[in-house]
Order: C-alpha cells, then structure tokens, then sequence
C-alpha cells in the first residue's frame, strides 16, 4: 500500500553503496526497533561532492512528535550544513525544513550554486 504518490523504490543495492548513507532512527523507549529510515546519496557538481536527502520514513507510532526535527543538527554535523533536500517533499517535511531554518540555507546555496555554473 502507498502512503504517499511519491512512493517509489529509495536504494536498490545495485546502484553501489559509495554513494548512498542511510542512518537508522532507534530509541531507547523501544527497545533495539528502528523506528524509521533516512535516506542520502552523493552527487558530484565540478568535481565537489554534495549531499541530498532523498526520503525519510519514520513509523507511524512517532510521527509527528519532531523527531527529525531534533536530528537535524547531527543529520548537517554528518552531511554538511548546506545538504540539499530532494523535491517534490511532503508538507511535513515543508514544516521541518521551515522550523530547522533549513529552506532559507538550501535557498542560499542553490543561488551561488546556480551562479557558479
């Protein structure tokens, strides 16, 4: 069953593992359970590697209770402050990129990223 339109296949391992990070959400109130996925891969723009976060799946169970939101500044520690973020998002993850202050970062190095093309 689809949970969104947007549904579709995130990493197939015979796309290689260099380029694809996927950190697991665990905690400790659940026991050893991963309780949701996010997805990144690597793309490279003259030479520079770039990251971007391509999906995020959490259980139902702790939707909505911030918890990507709290991940953030250890996703922009691991992944660069300036990662991108895969388009088309879900409002839910409009609302994160909004309160983590992330949109207007990703608006910022998309413009000197288009200006030094």
């Amino acid at each position: 069953m689809s949970e969104t339109p947007w549904d579709f296949r995130p990493f197939c391992s015979s796309e290689g593992l260099e380029d694809v990070r996927v950190v697991l959400i665990f905690d400790e109130q659940y026991g050893y359970y991963a309780l949701g996925a996010i997805g990144f891969r690597r793309i490279f723009h003259k030479s520079k590697p770039y990251w971007i976060l391509n999906w995020a799946w959490f259980h139902p169970f702790i939707r909505g209770k911030s918890r990507l939101v709290k991940l953030w500044p250890a996703l922009m520690q691991r992944f660069g402050k300036n990662f991108l973020v895969e388009f088309p998002v879900s409002h839910s993850m409009q609302a994160v990129l909004k309160k983590t202050g992330h949109m207007k970062r990703m608006n910022a190095f998309a413009r000197s990223f288009e200006q030094s093309n």
